[in-house]
């Protein structure tokens, strides 16, 4: 498999052409682990991809144990990379093979993260080799709110990033999975 090295602090980060990240991954992650800096938390980060947002967390949160999940193989085969060329420095991450609308209810997490598909299939432009990343085809908004809703602690939270034409949608959608949002954080994409 080819792959490319991005460096994360102390930490390097493997990745593709195909399961690579965007500025959107690291503005998740650095939302998400401000709020769990002193705790042991229990975190689950649904279609990882290559792991950025999952890596950034276990670099960031020495307390968290980090689940990442992706049903694409060479997404988590990059992500095991990662925890093995880094270790010990992230031995609190497992990366998980499976399609997040077959994991079972545990209501065991403290946090789950998502950095979904920005685009409903059929819609947006479809890039070459990025139209199952960039369009829900495999992994929908509602995918992720069932799954965050069965997968999160009473008072957990779910921290995720869209574009800002699919609020409405994942404020309807978020509330029908019993998932009230709370923190919105509006950021210009132009900058």
């Amino acid at each position: 498999m080819n792959y490319k090295i991005f460096n994360l602090g102390k930490v390097q980060l493997y990745f593709s052409d195909k399961h690579n990240f965007n500025t959107d991954s690291i503005l998740l992650a650095a939302f998400a682990s401000p709020y769990h800096k002193n705790r042991h938390i229990k975190v689950c980060d649904l279609c990882t991809g290559c792991g950025l947002i999952s890596v950034h967390l276990a670099a960031t949160l020495p307390n968290a144990t980090i689940t990442a999940v992706d049903s694409d193989e060479r997404a988590t085969a990059l992500l095991s990379t990662t925890i093995s060329e880094n270790y010990p420095r992230l031995t609190a991450l497992t990366a998980l093979t499976a399609d997040i609308r077959d994991l079972t209810r545990c209501e065991a997490y403290d946090l789950v993260t998502a950095n979904p598909p920005y685009f409903k299939a059929g819609s947006g432009a479809v890039r070459t080799g990025q139209s199952t990343v960039r369009h829900d085809f495999n992994c929908k908004l509602s995918d992720i709110a069932l799954t965050a809703n069965k997968l999160l602690k009473y008072g957990g939270a779910l921290k995720l990033c869209l574009p800002a034409s699919r609020l409405s949608e994942a404020c309807v959608t978020l509330t029908e999975h019993k998932l009230e949002p709370k923190v919105i954080r509006f950021i210009d994409g132009r900058l």
